[in-house]
């Protein structure tokens, strides 16, 4: 799965020389026969979110189906230019938040009849910011090991990601939302006070998955064919995390203790 660039132009700079701005457009395989296309706009007057412009799904019939479609009106996503774990949904100002880039790394042991390789770097700066390509060898006495780290824009090979922007998506379309004050000090007062509830917040994050799963069925449907990306083993892997971090604490530190062994 690999980054095409289809388009980019009227790149400047700003302190870097090599931090690029712009509007770009940027295809990516999802699963299956699902790609996501997507048009991005790095101002160098906003230098720290990227806003997305387009946001579409397209499967082997060329049927777009546009991702943007799932937020109420007048809501927008950026891609944040500073480093953030999740994904967010910020209600003050109707913007989804997904971070920019992910990192990913795997580790292997290497067997004595088999070549450990060079190690390698290798940096590029995107609109998306800065990826890399980083190859670690190890070679001290029995210990031979090749660590590979990535840094990537956020969309590339990360199918996950469509499943986190809907999860957000049904927070900004939740009943406990809809009720919230035009003015903004009034409205962040309301968010307070909600959030302070946790029986509130627990039930809304059960509701909201459940809006991302109902979506990603309706395309389905609708003649998107993910693969085995979002199958029934793969959603589950993917909110089972969040949702107990919610509620239930024990069940959480046992996760973590069971992810570190």
């Amino acid at each position: 799965m690999s980054l095409e660039k289809i388009t980019t132009h009227s790149f400047e700079s700003r302190k870097n020389p090599e931090e690029v701005f712009g509007r770009g457009e940027f295809s990516f395989e999802i699963g299956g026969d699902v790609s996501l296309h997507v048009v991005i706009w790095r101002d160098k007057e906003i230098p720290n979110e990227i806003v997305v412009e387009e946001f579409d799904l397209q499967n082997a019939t060329q049927q777009v189906k546009s991702l943007l479609g799932f937020l109420p009106q007048g809501w927008r996503v950026v891609l944040l230019d500073i480093p953030q774990m999740h994904a967010s949904t910020n209600f003050l100002d109707k913007t989804i938040k997904l971070p920019r880039l992910h990192v990913r790394g795997t580790s292997r042991d290497i067997p004595e009849e088999e070549e450990l390789g060079e190690p390698k770097l290798e940096e590029k700066e995107t609109l998306f910011g800065k990826t890399y390509y980083s190859r670690r060898v190890t070679n001290i006495e029995r210990l031979r090991k090749v660590t590979v780290h990535e840094c990537l824009p956020i969309f590339q090979e990360n199918p996950d990601v469509i499943l986190s922007f809907l999860h957000e998506a049904g927070h900004a379309n939740h009943p406990n939302n809809k009720d919230l004050s035009d003015d903004y000090q009034k409205r962040a007062g309301q968010l307070y006070v909600r959030h302070k509830d946790k029986s509130t917040v627990v039930s809304e994050e059960r509701d909201v998955w459940a809006f991302a799963i109902k979506a990603i069925r309706g395309m389905e449907r609708e003649g998107f064919d993910f693969g085995h990306v979002f199958s029934k083993e793969e959603v589950d892997r993917i909110i089972q995390y969040p949702l107990v971090s919610y509620h239930d604490p024990k069940t959480l530190k046992k996760m973590e203790h069971e992810k570190g062994a």
